[in-house]
């Protein structure tokens, strides 16, 4: 989900939005099991191919690791989407003062 869209349709600022982003995916990487099978998964592939595949060949094992965090990322973004829209509706009820 990005900041524009959420701020658009939630009424929120973009600093807002920005920092109910940020809070919900770091909370669907700390808590979801797939993100933490995964970055095991990617690290323990990254230590094979370090020490055993790649023969000194640091910088490939590199960027897989690049790869690797960046596809952790985006798991983390695909939990977080559900949390990030109760999060902005629940602020934007409070910014408004309808919540109950």
């Amino acid at each position: 989900m990005k900041t524009d869209s959420l701020a658009k349709e939630y009424g929120l600022p973009y600093s807002v939005a920005q920092e109910i982003i940020s809070e919900e995916i770091q909370r669907a990487l700390r808590t979801r099991w797939q993100a933490w099978a995964w970055l095991l998964a990617s690290l323990s592939l990254c230590i094979w191919l370090e020490f055993f595949a790649t023969d000194g060949f640091w910088y490939g094992t590199l960027w897989v690791f690049l790869g690797c965090l960046f596809a952790w990322g985006m798991i983390g973004r695909h939990y977080a989407v559900p949390g990030i829209r109760k999060a902005a509706k629940d602020k934007a009820d409070r910014l408004r003062g309808t919540y109950p």
